[in-house]
């Protein structure tokens, strides 16, 4: 497997990446899945991706169709015992041998789970149709071992005979204990617990006044030597048998014991395959489970061109800190191509820039590692061969480096690996040096990386920096939104156009002193005034006609809405009109059936000759057959009427406008999918991790009404 080449080594947790392993190791039943997950790599291999993404996203789609997964709590020690078993002559405890049968129980059940789902689930499938399960490993443990992890009476002859023994001479010991106790305590010499335990051997509790008047054998006093305890000399002899007995009892339990240990022995490769196939279906597990709770999925992979359409895209641990706070988190918007492969974002500190850029890094180190990340399940990504960035103040004493020495060390590193498959992330791209010599060192060097090709977003305030991204192609200046109203970001990426910092109106909105503000503004030279002005003027605009089209476009949603509900509206009270309509047909024929066998009725009755009954048969069964025809037609009708209706149904949804973004399914197969092209009448539909073009005619709207169903078409 490729790794991923970080640099900084520990740039993927400066990224959070760290933080998101330990969410999703929070969902693995076993150490051994959480020691993975915790070491899981960021690769650029793509064979190995795609088998990771098509196992985690097969276990992904049965956990969002509320299907539960199979318990996989084998016990903690498993790998440990498994070491054991594989030394010679060893003899493993009950409880031990008990965790190899829940490890072989489960496995059997994992197996079955997939084995029913294998269409479903083909690669999962395929890992373990690989090893079949072994019944006769939980057959002769049970045999053996009973539920509370005890070895079984039955599991010998010999030790059937002991136990049958033991239980004799215990009962004998008994009734030779309690003649001596109840003549004790008639005679007053006994303690009030009247009888302990010592060395495995039951005493009596002798008050020490008395322990010379008692045939025994002393076995020690209390700890403040108000009790003795003696073995009573009637039970001494039998207590011998006992104990002998329970060594016997001992000794057959280990030779049963050692026996199964060596017919398990014979299953070790099995069984260590049982435990490492459980292992990493508890880490595909972990990943599925973390990703359903997080609205996270496998995006589209670009395979020959580095591009990026982030769509909804969330940092997760954002998210869920925001969650807690109960507040919402903006969802980032974005697309990385050839057109734009360097985006320059700006805008006033604390307005999301940083954010913005490390979720993309964030979201790439976990789709690199095989994790489903937060974003549309219309988002489209890449692989990088090199993930390289630079975030916050790294002062290196052990150097005796600055601040920005410290960049410009990584700078160097930048420009020597950046190519086309890296993707490189800079925050204060330029800072921590003289601002005129500084942002001219950076020009130099964003020039350069450009040229490298590579994708990449640089967050910056130098207006030369944002005027070099205008003027370089592939590169775009993008702004974090900042209402100016009330002087609080709105953490939405605007591309196309560089944001302000907002340096003075910030210091207003603190209270900074205005005469104060205003020496500043009196000491900035006219042109960076007259450049920050316009930017705020451009960004000022911009959200004007963002926020025009907003409500344009809500009021055409509100008025879509009005407009289906009044259709629905419309539909139903033409259903029901129909629906009385066959009604009142319905109880007119009735009337008339049942006139007409009045009549016959009445008939009967009136002619009680054997010929004419005759005749009113005769007509009653005329009758009987006119009625019949008459409710094979309205069936036949219904069903004909029914087609029509489905075949009008099918029309009217071949008919119903598609657009990329919609859910589609496919007639013939009833598969569900994302349109994410469209060229004429073919139509890019996207499933999961399958891609499939299709014409039109072969799919229809995604609804609630043909979720559960294919057409009948």
């Amino acid at each position: 497997m490729q790794k991923t080449y970080l640099f900084p080594e520990t740039f993927a947790s400066e990224l959070e990446f760290n933080s998101v392993l330990e969410q999703i190791a929070a969902f693995c039943a076993t150490d051994d899945a959480v020691n993975l997950i915790r070491n899981l790599s960021i690769s650029s291999d793509l064979k190995y991706l795609r088998y990771e993404w098509k196992r985690t996203d097969e276990l992904l789609q049965i956990v969002q169709q509320g299907e539960s997964i199979p318990a996989l709590a084998v016990g903690k020690d498993l790998s440990k015992i498994l070491r054991l078993l594989g030394i010679q002559n060893v003899v493993l405890e009950e409880k031990q041998i008990q965790q190899i049968r829940g490890l072989a129980d489960t496995y059997a059940h994992v197996y079955r789970y997939f084995f029913q789902r294998r269409e479903e689930c083909p690669t999962l499938f395929g890992e373990f149709s690989h090893q079949q399960p072994e019944p006769s490993i939980t057959k002769e443990i049970d045999q053996i071992i009973d539920d509370r992890a005890e070895v079984r009476t039955s599991a010998s002859k010999e030790l059937a005979d002991i136990r049958r023994d033991l239980a004799s001479k215990r009962k004998q010991a008994d009734r030779q204990f309690y003649r001596v106790v109840r003549q004790l305590e008639a005679d007053g010499m006994l303690a009030d617990f009247r009888e302990s335990v010592q060395d495995n051997r039951r005493v009596l509790a002798i008050l020490p006044a008395y322990k010379n008047k008692v045939r025994g054998i002393f076995h020690g006093s209390s700890a403040k030597q108000t009790v003795v305890f003696l073995e009573p000399s009637a039970t001494v002899e039998m207590n011998n048998e006992i104990s002998k007995l329970i060594d016997d009892e001992r000794r057959e339990i280990r030779k049963i014991l050692q026996q199964l240990c060596r017919y398990l022995q014979g299953f070790l490769p099995a069984l260590l395959n049982f435990d490492k196939q459980l292992i990493a279906l508890d880490v595909v597990r972990a990943k599925a489970t973390w990703a359903e709770k997080a609205e996270a999925c496998i995006p589209k992979i670009n395979e020959t061109s580095q591009e990026i359409v982030c769509k909804n895209a969330f940092h997760p641990i954002l998210r869920a800190h925001n969650a807690k706070l109960g507040k919402s988190t903006v969802p980032l918007q974005l697309e990385m191509n050839a057109q734009s492969r360097i985006i320059v974002i700006s805008g006033p500190n604390a307005g999301g820039k940083t954010i913005g850029l490390k979720t993309v890094g964030l979201l790439s180190c976990m789709l690199q590692a095989g994790i489903p990340i937060p974003v549309h399940e219309e988002s489209q990504w890449c692989v990088f061969k090199s993930i390289m960035g630079d975030i916050g103040d790294h002062q290196s004493i052990e150097n005796e480096l600055s601040t920005y020495s410290s960049r410009l060390t990584k700078m160097k590193q930048f420009l020597v690996e950046a190519d086309a498959d890296s993707l490189l992330l800079i925050d204060e791209f330029g800072s921590g040096s003289d601002p005129d010599l500084g942002s001219s060192l950076a020009s130099v060097c964003l020039r350069e990386l450009h040229d490298a090709n590579c994708l990449g977003i640089i967050t910056t305030h130098f207006n030369s920096i944002k005027a070099l991204a205008a003027e370089l192609e592939g590169t775009r200046n993008a702004a974090m939104s900042f209402n100016r109203n009330t002087f609080t970001p709105l953490y939405t990426l605007q591309i196309g156009a560089p944001g302000s910092s907002y340096t003075f109106e910030v210091a207003e909105r603190v209270g900074l002193q205005s005469e104060l503000i205003q020496q500043a503004k009196d000491r900035v030279h006219e042109s960076v005034a007259s450049i920050n002005s316009l930017l705020i003027g451009l960004q000022d605009e911009k959200q004007r006609l963002q926020d025009a089209a907003d409500s344009l476009q809500e009021k055409l949603r509100g008025m879509r809405a009005q407009q289906k509900k009044q259709d629905a509206v419309i539909e139903e009270l033409a259903e029901k009109v129909e629906k009385q309509r066959k009604m009142n047909e319905s109880q007119s024929d009735l009337l008339i059936w049942g006139k007409r066998f009045r009549q016959l009725h009445d008939s009967w009755i009136k002619n009680p000759t054997a010929e004419a009954k005759r005749n009113i048969g005769g007509r009653f069964w005329k009758m009987m057959k006119e009625s019949s025809a008459k409710n094979e037609a309205l069936i036949e009708q219904k069903k004909q009427e029914e087609a029509k209706e489905s075949s009008k149904r099918l029309k009217k949804l071949l008919n119903a406008p598609i657009a990329v973004g919609d859910k589609v399914k496919i007639i013939d197969t009833g598969l569900v999918g994302v349109v994410t092209d469209i060229r004429k009448d073919r139509y890019t539909v996207n499933m999961g991790l399958m891609q499939t073009v299709i014409l039109r005619q072969q799919i229809i709207p995604f609804n609630k009404q043909n979720r559960t169903k294919k057409s009948s078409n």
